[in-house]
C-alpha cells in the first residue's frame, strides 16, 4: 500500500502499511470522532462474524449449571429462587444431557409445592398461576426421563390451574391484555395434563379460556409487554395456531434492527436479551430462520466471558447475569440445529455407495460383533446405512435413533426407530451390544458429552464406532456454523475414560476412494 492511501479505519497509512499517526493528529476533531466510531463499529462487526457458536453453547451450559444450587435457581445473583424459572430450565437441561443438574433442580422444585397444589412466586408463599403452569409442563416432560416425578404432584398442580382459570372466567376482565396473555400461556399445560390424566373437565376449561383469549385481544396490534406477548405466542404455537402466532409476532419483528437485536418496549437504545432469545426460539419454530439467525448472532456478541448474559443490552445493561437468557439461547441453538435437518430432509442423501469407505467400516465392524446383537445407529437420518445393513444382517436387531421425525419416517419399516439426540439417547444403561455414529457427532453441539452418552448405552464388552470428519479439512469446506470436526486425538481422548482398545484410522469416502476427509474411531466398552 503506497503512501497517501488509507486503511479500513479511514486513516492515512505510511508506506509500511501502518497508520500515519502524525497525519491523524492534524485531522479536524469531527473526523477523529467519526474515525473512532467507525473503529468501534468494525470491531463489533468482526466480533459478530467471528463468534464461535460452539463455544457459546458449551459456556452457556456451564453458566446455567453454576447458577443451580440446592436452594433452587434464581434469575440473577442475589435474587430469590424462582419455581417458574426452575421448571422452565428443566427441559433445557435434559435436552443438553445435564441429568444430574436436572435431578437436583427437580428435588428443589417439588419441595416448593404448596398444599393447594400450586407453586409460589419467587421468594414468597403466594401462589403463582404462571409458575404453576411452568411446573406442570416440566414435570409432565420429566415423566419420560429417568427422573422420578410423583404423579400426584402433577395432578394437584393441574387441578389448581383448572380452579384458577374457572375463577378468572367468572370475572369481567376480558379486556385486559395482560390477563389474556396469561390465560393463553397456561392453556397448553392444562391441555397436556388433561390428556395425561384423562380429565375431560380440564380440557374444556382450557378450551373456554383459549376462545376468550382469542376474542378479547387483537393480537396483531399488541402494544403491551413484549415478554408477555412472547409467552402468549409460545402457547399459540403449542396449540397449533401457527398463523395467529406469526401474526402476533409482527410487532417485535418490526422492531428488529439490522444487527439482529430488537429494541426495547419504548423503542429506546436498549433491549432485553432474554426476550431476544425467546423471540429467536419462536422464529425458529415458525421457520423464520433469517430473523432467528440474526437474533442468535447478536446474542453471541453479548455473551459474557463466563458464558452468561446480562438481562439487558444498551443503556439498561448491568453486571448481573440472567438465567432466562441462557435458557432461551440454548433452546434456540438446539432447535436451530435440529430443524435444519427437518428443513433439508429432501436434499439429504438417502443412499450410500457400498464401495464407500464409511459403509465398509460399519459393515466390517458389525460383522465382527458376532452372535445376535442389538445395535444402535445414532443420528441415523433417513436410514441410508440401515437400509443396506438390515438385509445383510437379518439376525441383528437394528435401532435407528435421530431427533428428526421427518427423517425417521423414511427409515425402513423393518427397523425400530426412536426419536432422540446424542445428548440424551432414549435408551437404558448398557442396552446395546454396539452403537455407531456416522457424521452425527459433528452436529451434537456438546460432542464430549455425546461420546459419554453413547458409551453409556453400550454394555461392558460392547463395541463403539464413530466416523466423522477430520478437523484439518474443515477450513476448506462449507458447513453449518455449529458443526465441529475433530482431530484424531480429540475423540480418542473422549473415548478413553469409557473404552479400552481405542483405535483411530483414516478412511476413504465415495466410490473414488478419496482419502483424508473421514476418521474412524473404535473402542470396546470397559467393564
Amino acid at each position: 500500500m503506497h503512501s497517501g492511501s488509507t486503511n479500513l479505519d479511514g486513516l492515512p497509512v505510511s508506506s509500511s502499511g501502518s497508520p500515519d499517526c502524525s497525519a491523524h493528529r492534524g485531522w479536524p476533531w469531527r473526523k477523529r470522532i467519526a474515525s473512532a466510531a467507525g473503529r468501534r463499529l468494525r470491531a463489533w462487526w468482526r466480533k459478530l462474524n467471528t463468534s464461535d457458536p460452539r463455544q457459546s453453547i458449551e459456556t452457556a451450559v456451564g453458566s446455567l449449571k453454576r447458577a443451580i444450587t440446592p436452594n433452587g435457581l434464581a434469575d440473577r445473583p442475589g435474587a430469590p429462587a424462582c419455581p417458574g424459572l426452575a421448571a422452565a430450565v428443566l427441559p433445557s437441561l435434559l435436552t443438553f444431557g445435564q441429568v444430574d443438574s436436572a435431578r437436583c433442580l427437580t428435588t428443589w422444585l417439588l419441595a416448593t409445592q404448596r398444599p393447594d397444589g400450586s407453586f409460589p412466586q419467587a421468594g414468597g408463599d403466594v401462589a403463582s398461576l404462571f409458575n404453576t403452569s411452568q411446573a406442570v409442563a416440566a414435570l409432565l416432560e420429566l415423566e419420560g426421563s429417568n427422573i422420578a416425578v410423583p404423579s400426584d404432584a402433577v395432578h394437584r398442580a393441574a387441578a389448581y390451574l383448572d380452579v384458577r382459570l374457572e375463577a378468572d372466567a367468572a370475572r369481567d376482565d376480558a379486556g385486559r391484555r395482560a390477563q389474556a396473555a396469561i390465560w393463553i400461556s397456561v392453556a397448553p399445560s392444562l391441555v397436556a395434563a388433561a390428556r395425561r390424566f384423562d380429565v375431560l373437565k380440564w380440557q374444556r376449561t382450557a378450551e373456554r379460556m383459549v376462545v376468550r383469549a382469542r376474542n378479547s385481544v387483537d393480537w396483531h396490534s399488541w402494544t403491551g409487554s413484549s415478554r408477555l406477548l412472547a409467552q402468549a405466542v409460545d402457547a399459540w404455537i403449542a396449540l397449533g395456531e401457527v398463523e395467529l402466532a406469526a401474526d402476533a409476532l409482527s410487532w417485535p419483528a418490526g422492531r428488529q434492527k439490522r444487527s439482529g437485536a430488537v429494541a426495547g418496549d419504548d423503542a429506546g437504545s436498549w433491549g432485553d436479551n432474554g426476550l431476544l432469545g425467546h423471540l429467536a426460539l419462536l422464529w425458529y419454530r415458525l421457520d423464520e430462520r433469517q430473523r432467528a439467525d440474526r437474533a442468535m448472532a447478536f446474542l453471541a456478541t453479548q455473551q459474557r466471558a463466563g458464558g452468561g448474559w446480562n438481562q439487558y443490552w444498551g443503556r439498561r445493561a448491568n453486571a448481573s447475569e440472567s438465567a432466562w437468557v441462557a435458557k432461551y439461547y440454548l433452546d434456540a441453538a438446539w432447535l436451530r440445529c435440529a430443524s435444519s435437518f427437518d428443513q433439508a430432509s429432501s436434499r439429504l442423501p438417502h443412499t450410500i455407495d457400498l464401495r464407500d469407505g464409511r459403509f465398509a467400516a460399519v459393515h466390517e465392524w458389525l460383522a465382527a460383533l458376532g452372535g445376535l446383537p442389538k445395535v444402535a445407529d445414532l443420528g441415523c437420518g433417513s436410514g441410508r446405512f440401515l437400509r443396506e445393513l438390515a438385509p445383510q444382517f437379518p439376525a441383528v436387531r437394528l435401532v435407528g435413533i435421530d431427533p428428526s421425525t421427518a427423517l425417521l419416517d423414511q427409515v425402513p419399516v423393518r427397523v425400530e426407530t426412536r426419536r432422540g439426540g446424542l445428548l440424551r439417547i432414549p435408551a437404558g444403561d448398557g442396552e446395546f451390544d454396539g452403537a455407531f455414529a456416522v457424521e452425527s457427532l459433528e452436529h451434537s453441539l456438546l460432542p464430549e458429552r455425546a461420546v459419554s452418552e453413547m458409551c453409556r448405552v453400550v454394555r461392558p464388552g460392547g463395541r463403539v464406532l464413530i466416523i466423522d470428519k477430520h478437523a484439518a479439512r474443515q477450513a476448506l469446506s462449507l458447513h453449518e456454523p455449529w458443526e465441529q470436526w475433530f482431530s484424531p486425538e480429540t475423540v480418542a481422548a473422549w473415548l478413553a475414560p469409557h473404552c479400552c482398545d481405542v483405535r483411530v484410522r483414516s478412511i476413504h469416502h465415495g466410490a473414488g476412494n478419496e482419502p483424508g476427509l473421514f476418521l474412524c474411531w473404535e473402542g470396546t466398552k470397559a467393564a
